[in-house]
């Protein structure tokens, strides 16, 4: 195991929806008797019980991604206000849209969505009509990725990192 990795034991880095971690290791392992190969462990910042095992020069290597630091998170939040609007009125259209921003690991689209879908959110209720699960998932998902991968950069809980960002 002598050679150059992307990345460090005891780095902090986001990984998809798991959020920030902390590399704990770099380990062989023969998972599903494939034979060996080398895996950082990842280990949640937020909760311990979280291991996560990505493969070193797969594609999912490619889905870790440094830790955010406060001017990059601002950056973010500025960017997302020019975003244009990809709403779609066609529910089923309008998930695939969601789904491909929630596995893009784009937060710019994802503070987007979290803004659009929450103005209408606030229309529909006023109109007293229903929200789609559909939307209500996707916000939800989105709102739990932005926080814990802001959060712990801005020295905030994970409650408090939408105030913020409205604030902003």
């Amino acid at each position: 195991m002598g050679k150059n990795y992307k990345y460090a034991v005891d780095d902090l880095v986001t990984y998809r929806r798991v959020g920030i971690c902390k590399i704990t290791d770099i380990t062989l392992q023969n998972f599903a008797r494939q034979g060996k190969s080398e895996y950082y462990v990842l280990s949640s910042v937020y909760d311990q019980n979280t291991k996560v095992f990505v493969p070193v020069d797969s594609e999912l290597e490619n889905e870790i991604k440094p830790m955010l630091d406060s001017c990059e998170i601002n950056k973010i939040i500025e960017q997302s206000r020019s975003v244009e609007d990809l709403w779609v009125d066609d529910c089923k259209a309008r998930a695939a849209v969601f789904e491909n921003i929630v596995n893009s690991g784009d937060k710019v689209k994802m503070l987007w969505l979290i803004k659009r879908v929450s103005e209408h959110k606030a229309q529909m209720e006023e109109a007293r009509k229903k929200v789609k699960a559909t939307d209500t998932r996707y916000l939800a998902i989105c709102e739990g990725i932005i926080a814990s991968d802001f959060a712990y950069s801005l020295g905030l809980a994970k409650n408090q990192v939408m105030d913020y960002i409205k604030n902003y």
